[in-house]
């Protein structure tokens, strides 16, 4: 196979993939959650890290304002994933933590990623999934520069 069929290959191969990994993980995650979660919610759950995150910290990890992150939170709440609460000192500083569901649907999340990994890397010597990541690295520097390249415009 020459080098440009092989890269169209590889191209089709990457989209199929996004697009399966997506599907099957919104699939995994339905099923953990009785179909009551969107994926963006789970990646919420995800992103709150520590048992007294801030608010504030956790909308930098995502990407999001506060006002974006509160409505996110407050149906999360209403779902039973996380509590939310005032600082004692500072009424103004709100953490957020989650409840046992929270953290019980963001193991089996995790668990989803640890088959991915596992499958990818089965039967790879160790050379094999050195090169692996090396590659997966480099197209992650890609994306990186692309989203900095299409904020800046």
């Amino acid at each position: 196979m020459h080098r440009r069929e092989a890269a169209e290959e590889l191209n089709h191969m990457l989209v199929e993939l996004f697009h399966e990994i997506l599907e099957v993980e919104e699939l995994a995650v339905k099923k953990a959650t009785q179909k009551e979660l969107t994926m963006t919610e789970i990646h919420t759950l995800v992103a709150i890290r520590h048992e007294d995150d801030r608010m504030s910290e956790v909308a930098d990890r995502l990407g999001v304002t506060i006002s974006t992150l509160t409505t996110a939170i407050k149906k999360l709440e209403c779902k039973g994933y996380v509590v939310r609460e005032k600082d004692a000192g500072d009424r103004r500083i709100v953490h957020v933590s989650l409840t046992e569901k929270g953290k019980s649907t963001c193991k089996a999340h995790e668990q989803f990623h640890s088959r991915m990994i596992e499958a990818a890397v089965k039967g790879l010597s160790e050379d094999e999934v050195e090169a692996l990541s090396h590659s997966v690295e480099q197209l992650q520097q890609f994306f990186y520069r692309e989203m900095e390249r299409y904020a800046d415009e």
